[in-house]
């Protein structure tokens, strides 16, 4: 099972957003957001709402995030790039 950074960390790198990004967006240092993502620093339920929020994904996104779902999301936009389609 997915630890919460490592899910967090994943939503934020389907989304195209780096850590840096993340860190301003929440008012966090670098260090601290980063902490976050690797499990060494506590998030609380306010937090985790207002990193949910940023991400443009509810809580329940974030804690039922799977590799299976991150997998889907890569092959779609992998097939939808190289088969160059065009969404009207």
């Amino acid at each position: 099972m997915e630890k919460l950074g490592e899910k967090i960390r994943k939503i934020r790198d389907l989304k195209g957003l780096s850590q840096e990004n993340m860190a301003d967006m929440l008012g966090l240092s670098l260090p601290t957001y980063a902490d976050i993502e690797r499990g060494k620093k506590d998030v609380t339920i306010g937090r985790l709402e207002t990193i949910a929020e940023r991400l443009g994904v509810t809580l329940n996104d974030i804690m039922n995030f799977n590799d299976r779902i991150s997998n889907f999301f890569d092959q779609y936009q992998n097939t939808s790039v190289n088969a160059g389609t065009n969404p009207t």
